[in-house]
């Protein structure tokens, strides 16, 4: 690629989400997009869902709450940022009687438009960036407390005409004491990277990442109080606080703090016939500082 030097380092510093936390002092790494979370209910409780994940979106934070699923659930998700960013994820999870909830699921986070120029300043046309992960998980509940989980991460980025592809995986535990009780743990990003397809067959290392989570369910669920703690080799421990609250299981409200920014949302379930639909919605400061973060998500419970 022949771009101009201060339109490749405008587009590193301005949209990836890898160097989007060096803006913050945390540091970029690799596959940044990955820690970004899924959900506008997970991210309204400020992405602390470790110990709950309960829900579509338990094959990214924790495979383990797989096991929980006693439908087929259809989840997903829509962002758009700005700068061109987006950020939408889309997954399926079905419980097999017996045996466990196997899902399938797509997170992809890109930028369009991006203004290409030549050694010499001059245009050569837009071009994108596209970071994709495609999730095959599982998990299963074994005895009367305990659940486990796995999921196989096949990682695709392609920038301009320049493309890399590599693989990971993610383990997850959850104990349940009771009801009102819970704790979770995850490993993320277990050996996982890319390399690219170029000359120099550059490979770049995910950061593995371990999360402890911690819920406290008063109240026959109507209620949900979450802590997690998020530690990896590299950068310093981050928390993270949510506060879930139903009412009669159709309305929710909810805040968080996510890494010191505060978070909020809210939720309305729809019954149709024998299915639930439940649309979400969550909001957060942007890490680039452009303001508001405004994520929808939907689930589909059959």
């Amino acid at each position: 690629m022949r771009y101009k030097t201060y339109s490749i380092m405008v587009f590193l510093l301005v949209v990836s989400p890898s160097l989007a936390s060096a803006v913050l002092g945390e540091g970029g790494y690799p596959g940044g997009f990955l820690r970004m979370g899924i959900g506008a209910r997970p991210l309204g409780m400020g992405g602390a869902f470790v110990a709950l994940a309960d829900d579509g979106t338990a094959a990214f934070w924790n495979p383990a709450g797989l096991g929980q699923l006693d439908k087929p659930q259809l989840a997903s998700m829509y962002t758009r940022m700005s700068l061109d960013r987006t950020h939408h994820f889309v997954g399926y999870a079905q419980p097999i009687r017996g045996f466990a909830t196997i899902s399938i699921s797509w997170l992809n986070y890109g930028v369009a438009h991006i203004d290409g120029r030549d050694v010499l300043g001059q245009p050569t046309g837009d071009f994108s960036d596209a970071e994709n992960a495609y999730l095959l998980s599982i998990g299963r509940k074994i005895g009367h407390a305990l659940f486990v989980g796995g999921t196989l991460k096949f990682l695709r980025h392609q920038l301009a005409d320049k493309q890399a592809s590599g693989s990971g995986m993610d383990l997850g535990a959850m104990l349940k004491f009771s009801e009102a009780f819970r704790i979770g743990a995850t490993i993320q990003n277990i050996s996982a990277g890319i390399q690219w397809k170029t000359g120099s067959r550059l490979e770049e290392e995910y950061l593995t990442i371990t999360k402890l989570g911690v819920i406290l369910s008063p109240g026959a669920s109507w209620m949900n109080i979450s802590a997690d703690m998020e530690m990896n080799e590299k950068q310093e421990t981050q928390y993270h606080l949510g506060l879930e609250s139903w009412i009669k299981h159709l309305v929710a409200v909810r805040i968080g703090i996510n890494r010191r920014s505060f978070t909020a949302g809210g939720s309305v379930v729809i019954p149709i016939s024998s299915m639930r639909l439940e649309l979400d919605y969550a909001f957060s400061p942007d890490v680039l500082q452009q303001g508001m973060i405004h994520r929808v998500s939907m689930f589909v419970k059959f």
